[in-house]
């Protein structure tokens, strides 16, 4: 799911949800993960420039679940695919069609 609201005064802020679910690992794991981005962003410049905020995996569920099967076993694995973070951006557009 995505939304986005605009306030007056040139302020954005941008949703990001996801919900991903996997069923084919070992019960010990989380099978559900919840990840949620907000962008909070403001024109300047005449709408031709942004400079926004983002913060990714705001929850911390980013983690990756691997299942490997052989003839002899089965092996689940769990790791950090990415931390959470903060980045901030500045966009500036050189021409407008």
């Amino acid at each position: 799911m995505r939304t986005t609201f605009e306030w007056p005064k040139n302020i954005i802020l941008n949703n990001y949800f996801t919900y991903l679910y996997n069923g084919n690992i070992d019960p010990g794991f989380d099978k559900c993960a919840y990840f949620w981005n907000i962008d909070l962003g403001m024109k300047l410049f005449n709408d031709k420039a942004t400079i926004s905020l983002l913060a990714y995996d705001i929850l911390n569920q980013s983690i990756n679940s691997r299942r490997t099967t052989t003839n002899d076993f089965i092996k689940d694995r769990r790791g950090t695919v990415l931390q959470q973070y903060f980045m901030i951006s500045f966009k500036y557009a050189l021409n407008r069609f």
